[in-house]
């Protein structure tokens, strides 16, 4: 019976996690370089936070990350998705960058919460910042990966990173709606971004990143 059990609740999140999943679609040909020369055109970056099912390991919920690139390849306003879980892998989302405010307030709409919540148990978290500036020093080679994001809630200048920083692929300087600063940082692993940040008295929350999505918008 509890055989019979997890095998319908890992049915039913293999039918939630994702609405759109086709099978042959390369999400290998969508890794692109970033265009940071003018970044008005990404001005607003968003991250979620779901609840992932106890019953669902890293790697189902990877599988139906993947079969969402084509969902997200189409979303209006979207340029990048970072796909990340917390680092304690309670909860699965992404960090969004969107052509505008408006652009991601379309995407996370009443219903994308209704639907979390009737989904996961619990809303969907989003959490919203004004991109202020993008420095990409590098980026990985390839789309998945063992990547890891950092956003850093404490306050330093972007002079705490330099361009030969270890393992450093990105910096992006944030302003929340009351214009705290922030910054989110790509790194080569998780390993690396804790050494860094160990030496270091900032205030910081991490996300493995397994997938990247560049729609070339």
């Amino acid at each position: 019976m509890t055989t019979l059990k997890n095998w319908i609740m890992l049915s039913l999140f293999s039918v939630n996690v994702s609405t759109c999943g086709a099978e042959d679609f390369d999400y290998t040909s969508n890794f692109q370089s970033f265009d940071t020369s003018d970044t008005s055109t990404l001005t607003t970056l968003t991250i979620t936070k779901v609840k992932k099912p106890w019953y669902a390991w890293r790697g189902l919920v990877v599988g139906k990350m993947k079969k969402s690139f084509p969902e997200y390849s189409a979303a209006k306003g979207l340029t990048n998705k970072y796909y990340t879980f917390t680092i304690d892998h309670h909860y699965f989302g992404g960090i969004y960058f969107w052509k505008s405010e408006q652009d991601s307030k379309n995407w996370f709409n009443q219903v994308w919460f209704d639907r979390t919540e009737k989904k996961y148990g619990i809303q969907g978290i989003v959490l919203s910042f004004q991109i202020q500036s993008i420095n990409t020093i590098s980026l990985p080679q390839k789309n998945e990966g063992n990547y890891c994001a950092v956003l850093s809630y404490s306050k330093f200048s972007s002079n705490d990173f330099n361009e030969n920083t270890k393992g450093l692929f990105q910096i992006i300087e944030l302003r929340d709606s009351n214009q705290k600063a922030y910054y989110l940082t790509l790194w080569e692993n998780i390993k690396i971004a804790s050494s860094f940040f160990n030496s270091k008295a900032f205030d910081n929350e991490y996300y493995e990143v397994p997938l990247i999505l560049n729609n070339g918008k």
